[in-house]
């Protein structure tokens, strides 16, 4: 869609902020010309702003370059950019359209008190919702007892909540992260429930999930729904990052309720999905960044924790702007560090609490229902619940007493890996065999140095480098170190024993960083997130340029490879499978149709390459 910018010659400080059909954008200035930059940050969705000669997101603190939107501090990811045209002295850009509404443009909105009355929703703890109505009740990410992140995490507050009067008719997990997919919590339901998960290209989800001896597991398309009762159906859609995470929207009765959980502001999604009537998301920043990172001073780390917390409140007022709920309910953030080596962390951290969330939203005409685990709320009733008494409860004496109280050895040992012997050949193995990730042609040029402890002495140094895509291991120290990792032995063992996720490690505080240059390695870390090893890929170059598949057929690349196809494709918001216009239209051609942005198609090009070329093709008779 065409837009006048204005005048060419007006006199403008660049980057000049924009504000087009409700949505930010910056017009800068490359080369001769202009372009016009997107403000949403590629990680989660987050609004960039301009400070100290750059783009930033203060979430994170990923920042982009002025000219061209490349982030500069390590990641490929880049802002969305779009050519800006100068006829008759004004300026003209041509923005995708926003994308029609999935179950239609257009529907009637209800007040609360006209909901159906026996619709209730439960914030059973931390992530886990209980959502009932019609006799059918959903329960999404369920850890519901015990620790989480090996040991690390708790629930705090803890629900007052008899667990086993929980027995939904369905569960859904939006990730693999353990506070949301937690094999104890899950133990205690019937193994016929049905469990929706997102179809990530890994398949990890499923194939844990029968291996728990579930039985009826359905991975979910992006972008399909799914019926999941008379009047109940899902639609997932994927994460707007790097990241494995997912939305789903719940229809119920003509409702929507929108749980995004930690995946971030999708603004390609929320122009399909928008209005809804409840929005859910999490309102605290989790991650160990900065506060296990050894190269930053103590005041650093403060500043850059005070900036994400912050940032993350100015993310849910994005989201409510570009979602357009009647009522935010918070949830997804209630827990804290657990052990006694973790205390020097828990005391620094710097988390949004639910009134923070509540005292951010006091002058938006969107309420905020703000319960504590425990706590419920039946809209057409009127009732709710906030769950306990929260005087003091964020207070740091008041947290430290309550973990001196209830942290338990025993407890924390069923969750944390006991120790043992993990042989060299083992770890090299390992890291060799990230060279069967198709991940690994996005991975960062660097030399890494992995130094594991058993007790507080030195175990063990491993050294490799990621070059052109292909992963070396080295036996002599490199000449500059671009990243330091220390871990205990037991942790990385159990990494490596149990195919696990990094994740577990360093959002669980058992790592200890360092890097040269300051920046965040995302190829890297989205490398050991949750890896999925294809055999027989390509050896003559690690980097395919994704230019066969560029110009692929869209309906016969799905005929001919099927699955992997789809998921690839569903990942990056093409959901092709049923399209009418699949077989007339190029892979390149349907990425621009629906506004993949340049950088997101580059990366799904190279992906398609890599899994394809790895995968067999689908027989035909």
């Amino acid at each position: 869609m065409i837009h006048d910018l204005g005048q060419a010659d007006a006199p403008r400080t660049l980057p000049a902020p924009l504000l087009i059909e409700g949505e930010r954008f910056f017009l800068v200035r490359a080369g001769d010309g202009y372009r016009v930059l997107s403000s949403v940050c590629p990680h989660q969705g987050g609004c960039v702003e301009w400070t100290a000669g750059a783009f930033e997101c203060p979430q994170h603190g990923w920042r982009f370059d002025g000219v061209d939107g490349h982030c500069i501090t390590g990641s490929s990811s880049q802002l969305a950019s779009f050519a800006v045209e100068e006829r008759d002295g004004r300026l003209f850009v041509d923005l995708p359209a926003r994308s029609a509404a999935v179950h239609g443009a257009t529907r009637e909105r209800r007040q609360p008190s006209d909901w159906p009355s026996d619709l209730r929703i439960r914030l059973v703890g931390h992530a886990s919702l209980e959502i009932s109505h019609g006799g059918f009740t959903l329960l999404t990410d369920p850890w519901l007892t015990g620790a989480a992140f090996l040991g690390a995490w708790i629930t705090y507050p803890n629900p007052r909540i008899d667990l086993s009067s929980i027995r939904p008719d369905a569960i859904w997990i939006s990730h693999e992260h353990p506070d949301h997919f937690h094999p104890a919590s899950l133990a205690q339901f019937d193994r016929v429930t049905p469990v929706y998960v997102p179809d990530f290209p890994n398949g990890r989800l499923p194939r844990e999930l029968r291996r728990l001896g579930f039985t009826q597991v359905v991975p979910m398309q992006f972008g399909r729904a799914y019926e999941l009762a008379p009047d109940i159906r899902l639609t997932c859609f994927e994460p707007p990052g790097l990241w494995n995470d997912a939305i789903v929207l719940m229809e119920m009765a003509g409702l929507r309720l929108l749980n995004i959980n930690d995946a971030g502001v999708n603004y390609r999604i929320a122009g399909m999905v928008q209005p809804v009537d409840v929005l859910m998301s999490s309102f605290a920043p989790a991650s160990s960044y900065p506060y296990a990172w050894d190269h930053l001073a103590a005041d650093e780390r403060l500043a850059i924790a005070e900036r994400a917390r912050v940032g993350m409140l100015r993310m849910l007022h994005h989201a409510v702007q570009r979602y357009r709920p009647q009522v935010l309910l918070p949830f997804a953030s209630h827990f804290t560090l657990w052990h006694p080596a973790h205390r020097r962390y828990a005391a620094e951290f710097r988390r949004n609490t639910i009134d923070d969330v509540v005292g951010a939203f006091r002058s938006s005409a969107v309420p905020v229902i703000d319960m504590l685990p425990g706590g419920s709320w039946e809209p057409a009733r009127n009732r709710r619940d906030r769950g306990p008494w929260r005087e003091g409860l964020y207070d740091w004496p008041v947290v430290e007493r309550w973990l001196d109280e209830t942290f338990d050895q025993s407890v924390f040992d069923r969750y944390h890996p006991p120790h043992g012997h993990l042989r060299d050949d083992e770890i090299r193995a390992y890291f060799e065999r990230l060279n069967d990730v198709p991940e690994i042609a996005f991975c960062e040029d660097l030399a890494v140095t992995l130094r594991t402890h058993v007790g507080p002495e030195v175990a063990r140094e491993t050294r490799f480098t990621v070059r052109d895509g292909h992963l070396e291991m080295r036996h002599r120290p490199h000449e500059v170190e671009n990243l330091v990792i220390d871990m205990p032995d037991n942790v990385l063992r159990h990494l490596i024993q149990t195919d696990a996720s990094w994740d577990d490690a360093h959002i669980g505080f058992w790592c200890r960083f360092s890097r040269t240059p300051d920046v965040f390695n995302a190829g890297f870390w989205r490398l050991l997130q949750a890896p999925y090893y294809l055999r027989h890929l390509r050896t003559d170059s690690a980097r395919a340029d994704g230019a066969a598949v560029a110009h692929a057929n869209v309906a016969g690349l799905i005929e001919r490879f099927g699955a992997p196809a789809e998921r690839v494709l569903g990942r990056y918001g093409l959901h092709c499978n049923a399209c009418p216009h699949a077989p007339a239209e190029s892979v390149a051609s349907a990425a621009e149709r629906h506004g993949v942005a340049a950088a997101d198609v580059d990366r799904m090009l190279r992906e398609l390459d890599r899994v394809l070329l790895g995968a067999p093709a689908v027989a035909t008779s």
